[in-house]
């Protein structure tokens, strides 16, 4: 028999001890006399020694009984209610934990409607049969989508179950994914919180899910890290572990078409010009698809959502012939903005029977812009023509000064850079710059780590100490409070070269800057470029070389390195013509080209926000109030909400510092457009602005796992696969505690000992008389000759 407190259990022998010792105490031997006065009472005494020993001795085992059952009732044992049964079913309150798994791929349909009603209806049966039957249990209802802090159990009753049962029967699936490691981790960090509060009850958790492998595994196959390590902590403890239940609703039919990805080519969109949205289509099952299609109707961002009037197209993609079982197809749609802002899109796929037909549309948000911005941060303005640090690459980047090429330089002073995030910039050039105030540093950082490219033109204002405390990594590795860390893809060592040096320039031709040039009549315009000065690089592990100087030590010219999910590349001369011919030349105009187009295609990714998971926006407090309102995507079945700003990690004043509105996980459990609405601080019109919310892409892949590949993955947490409703249990298997009833049994037993006690201590004469009256017992004068021995024998 286990015990919450061994050691304790152990005492009992001792505590039984201490009556029998008591008991001895009372036996001890006396001398004795022969007092003729006494014979008369020794004779009475033989006549009733036998019942005296009788009464001792029940007295003893009541009270050995009582030391035994206090010492259990302190140790609290656990028993089997395999072994025991007949008292389990008849004395232990169970805690039956329900976890629902209300993820997108429980809303695929089957004839009495989806799985996850299925699941829901019968735990709502076995909640109403608890209710009748097993009054007094725990009963705890987690969804999935909420599991990071568990509800509290209830005690549940004939009421309390079928007011709980309509509660479950009216959930529905989410847009989220189902975290059975996060789930199960939460479950039992409440259980470790709780469990030296009160008597430990047995626990039985039923997950109710369709037992997708992607859920279960580590995407290759494998048991799932974080589900064995919870599965280990609620099922691996020898004090009370519990019992896991898996009741599967799924199907083995996987057929589900689904749109998995969308993408822009090109980058951002441009008024005027056309655009190519692509979508990957992806056939799931195992037959082939024919004859789907796919459309895309978008609009601008307002308050409604996807309301008629804000509608602006619809746009239909070439028609899908077939798509084989497993395939992926793209399909493009071409379209063109009239305007510029923010527009809402909504592609869907239509023209098969699909049984899980939520996965059959994607939301995304443009924005499309009049020109793509690009931002120049200039170190040496200057106002003469050809002076200024940045003029040749503005009229690398927009020649005309026109923006008809869909390029928008934006130059500003290292003293001057912008207050407002850098997101909308397809890239930031920093040109012969001497240091960035922090501030901006911050909003630089995040803008590379989360896809934005920064590139770096050097020059005589740059200072290599500076450049290394400001974006190196020797104060440590970058956080949320310094994002611009480690960002330099190479260390600036010395400065070389003067006007009596020219070397030349070795590009790597199999890169994407450069493959343009790679005939052999093309490198010639490449290599004819002449340098005089430039700092010697020292480039990180990570570091690619896209060209080296002729100087006999193949000294790195441009290096470029990932950062993030974003990139960084650096020239080691200057952006103007005063260390190099290049900037007049017709090739630096190219090259730039290229890269920002390669900028474009590394941003073009509309992946939007996963559902269920909490969201930050950031907000412009020089030209917006800290309040804001939002709508989630199902709005208005959840209604319109608030939002305060806070500021951002180590973020600076509130005027012009970085505040962003933070959204909860249950803000962004549905797919589609959550929509926030900026107040101005001037006053006038609210200010819309839109997020997309997708589901997880795996949501759609419904390959399953069978009872026998589960129990493969997770051999020791004895995990039992069911697939008909009736067979959920009432008890759990495991251990109980019977605290409860040795406390019962110790009150009763303290009640037979005082009875018996009283009892016994008032003897009868023998044949029933009268007591003896005290003139007919034999007295002791003081003055006797028997022995003191004698008379304290007696006594």
């Amino acid at each position: 028999m286990p015990f919450l407190h061994p050691a304790i259990a152990w005492s009992a022998l001792g505590l039984a001890a201490i009556p029998i010792i008591i008991h001895l105490l009372n036996r001890r031997r006396l001398r004795r006399l022969d007092w003729a006065a006494m014979e008369f009472l020794l004779a009475a005494l033989k006549r009733t020694r036998r019942r005296v020993r009788i009464e001792q001795l029940i007295l003893l085992l009541v009270r050995i009984l009582l030391m035994i059952l206090l010492a259990l009732f302190i140790a609290r044992p656990m028993l089997s209610d395999t072994q025991f049964s007949w008292l389990a079913s008849a004395l232990k309150k169970e805690e039956k934990i329900f976890i629902l798994d209300d993820s997108l791929s429980l809303a695929r349909r089957h004839t009495d409607g989806t799985i996850f009603d299925r699941g829901a209806e019968a735990v709502a049966t076995e909640l109403n049969r608890l209710g009748r039957r097993r009054a007094g249990d725990i009963v705890s209802i987690v969804r999935t989508s909420r599991s990071d802090v568990p509800p509290p159990g209830i005690f549940i009753n004939q009421n309390s179950a079928a007011e709980l049962g309509q509660t479950v029967k009216s959930y529905r699936t989410t847009s989220t994914r189902m975290d059975l490691g996060a789930t199960l981790d939460a479950i039992a960090e409440q259980q470790a919180s709780t469990a030296t509060s009160g008597p430990q009850h047995p626990r039985s958790i039923s997950i109710v899910t369709d037992l997708r492998s992607v859920d279960w595994t580590d995407g290759a196959g494998g048991p799932s890290a974080s589900i064995a390590g919870a599965l280990t902590r609620l099922t691996g403890g020898d004090e009370n572990p519990a019992r896991i239940l898996v009741f599967d609703v799924g199907t083995d039919d996987t057929t589900n078409i689904a749109l998995s990805e969308i993408e822009l080519d090109g980058g951002r969109p441009t008024v005027g010009l056309p655009t190519q949205v692509r979508v990957k289509v992806r056939n799931h099952g195992r037959e082939p698809v024919t004859g789907l299609r796919v459309q895309m109707t978008f609009g601008p961002v307002g308050p409604e959502k996807g309301a008629v009037e804000g509608v602006s197209g619809t746009v239909l993609a070439p028609g899908i012939e077939r798509v084989a079982g497993g395939e992926t197809l793209i399909a493009s749609i071409p379209c063109t903005f009239r305007s510029p802002g923010q527009y809402w899109a909504r592609v869907e796929v239509s023209g098969s029977r699909d049984p899980l037909p939520e996965d059959n549309q994607l939301w995304f948000v443009i924005d499309v812009v009049d020109a793509t911005e690009v931002l120049l941060v200039s170190g040496e303005p200057s106002s003469e023509p050809w002076e200024g640090e940045t003029d040749f690459l503005v009229a690398s980047l927009d020649p005309d000064g026109e923006s008809s090429e869909g390029i928008s330089p934006i130059v500003v002073t290292e003293d001057n850079t912008p207050d407002e995030g850098l997101e909308r910039y397809l890239a930031v050039f920093l040109a012969n710059v001497h240091s960035v105030p922090e501030r901006f540093r911050r909003r630089l950082g995040r803008y590379v780590r989360e896809g934005g490219s920064l590139v770096i033109f050097l020059g005589d204002q740059v200072d290599a100490a500076e450049y290394r405390r400001q974006f190196g990594k020797g104060e440590g590795p970058p956080d949320d409070s310094h994002p611009w860390r480690d960002m330099l893809p190479a260390d600036l060592e010395e400065l070389v070269g003067g006007d009596l040096t020219n070397v030349g320039m070795a590009p790597s031709y199999e890169h994407e800057y450069f493959r343009l040039f790679r005939p052999s009549g093309a490198r010639s315009l490449l290599e004819q470029v002449s340098f005089t000065r430039y700092w010697k690089l020292a480039p990180h592990d990570s570091t690619r070389i896209l060209a080296t100087f002729s100087d006999g030590e193949d000294s790195p010219a441009i290096v470029e390195r990932a950062v993030g999910d974003g990139r960084v590349v650096m020239f080691a001369t200057t952006a103007d013509d005063e260390w190099n011919d290049w900037p007049p030349l017709g090739t630096l105009p190219i090259v730039l080209r290229i890269m920002l187009e390669s900028f474009a295609h590394g941003r073009d990714n509309l992946e939007g926000h996963l559902a269920g998971q909490p969201l930050e926006l950031p907000v412009d407090v020089s030209k917006f109030r800290l309040e804001a309102r939002f709508r989630a995507p199902d709005y208005p079945q959840t209604p319109e909400g608030s939002l305060r700003a806070t500021p951002a990690p180590a973020a600076g004043e509130e005027q012009g510092g970085e505040f962003r509105f933070a959204l909860r996980r249950q803000d962004t459990l549905s797919d589609g457009l959550l929509r926030l609405a900026y107040a101005p601080r001037g006053g006038g019109d609210a200010s819309w602005r839109a997020v997309a919310i997708h589901a997880d892409p795996e949501e759609s892949d419904l390959t399953r796992l069978t009872p026998s590949a589960l129990e493969e993955l997770y051999p020791d947490a004895d995990l039992r696969v069911i697939r008909d409703a009736k067979s959920f249990t009432e008890t759990g298997r495991g251990q109980f505690e019977i605290a409860d009833l040795l406390l019962g049994i110790f009150a009763l037993l303290l009640f037979i000992e005082g009875i018996l006690a009283c009892w016994f201590a008032h003897h009868k004469r023998a044949g029933g008389g009268r007591m003896a009256s005290p003139e007919t017992v034999p007295t002791i004068s003081r003055d006797s000759s028997v022995p003191k021995g004698t008379a304290e024998g007696v006594a």
